[in-house]
């Protein structure tokens, strides 16, 4: 779907369109649309001309974090008529441990986090034909407590189920080779990955992957080092290097079972809680 026939499908919204360089335009309409008791503001990505990602926003202050629960699970149910369940386990950017797993009436299913003192999250997913994330974070902004609600719609995503990863001997073992991608992870992924502890983070980060190439030009990756440490980057770096894909021959040799080492940086402005 391009910008036009978006504009033609929804003519009851006026659009603000923004152009980001050559390849990133953006739609945002002019008011909020009501999904079940709640008001979200539409976004709308396009990349190479075509709707690449759908997202909405909500949000402001609340009294408690419980309120926030509450409302991530009205917005679930509301989706549900419409979606069907979200009940995959685990988006991509899922780390840590989960502190409460609720089911709703329609097969839904909302995984809680705690990821530090004053940050409570939410999220539920599908992975279908299209992936959709619904998710909701509760910190304290400007010294009230404000809940975040999110609703991200994009194509199914490509990833897949790691296996364990290599080891110190098995990467040993492996001849290197040189870091050429036929397919590097784009924004809307990493984007997806970045952990929960990375609100509020301003700075830099560095984590250093050591991989073997696998089947279909994947790369299984293990963590060589981080940093900052403790927050869950390396398994964000983890995380989007499964979308990347290798090339199949590099200075003339196939890389399937080579080694191969990459640094995934992060430069961090920071959002949010106090």
């Amino acid at each position: 779907m391009s910008v036009a026939e978006v504009r033609a499908a929804a003519t009851d919204l006026h659009w603000r369109e923004q152009a980001f360089g050559e390849d990133l335009v953006v739609l945002t309409a002019d008011r909020p649309i009501p999904i079940g008791r709640i008001g979200f503001q539409p976004q709308l990505e396009f990349r190479e001309g075509g709707l690449a990602k759908i997202e909405f926003q909500a949000g402001g202050p609340i009294v408690s974090a419980n309120e926030c629960d509450r409302m991530l699970a009205e917005t679930v149910v509301a989706l549900e008529s419409l979606v069907g369940p979200l009940n995959s386990f685990r988006a991509p950017g899922e780390f840590g441990a989960v502190v409460e797993a609720r089911a709703t009436p329609g097969g839904s299913e909302i995984r809680y986090y705690r990821p530090r003192e004053a940050l409570n999250a939410g999220i539920a997913t599908q992975r279908g034909e299209m992936f959709i994330q619904v998710s909701s974070i509760a910190a304290p902004i400007s010294r009230e407590l404000v809940c975040q609600l999110g609703i991200e719609m994009m194509q199914s995503l490509i990833d897949f189920d790691p296996p364990p990863p290599p080891t110190e001997a098995q990467l040993a073992a492996a001849p290197e080779t040189a870091t050429e991608w036929a397919i590097r992870a784009g924004p809307d992924v990493t984007g997806l990955v970045m952990p929960l502890e990375a609100m509020g983070y301003v700075g830099r980060v560095r984590v250093r992957l050591d991989c073997l190439v696998i089947e279909e030009q994947r790369v299984n990756c293990a963590v060589q080092s981080e940093e900052p440490v403790g927050m869950h980057f390396g398994d964000a770096a983890l995380a989007e290097s499964r979308f990347n894909r290798i090339l199949p021959v590099i200075d003339g040799q196939p890389t399937l079972g080579r080694r191969v080492q990459f640094t995934v940086r992060y430069d961090l402005a920071g959002s949010a809680p106090e």
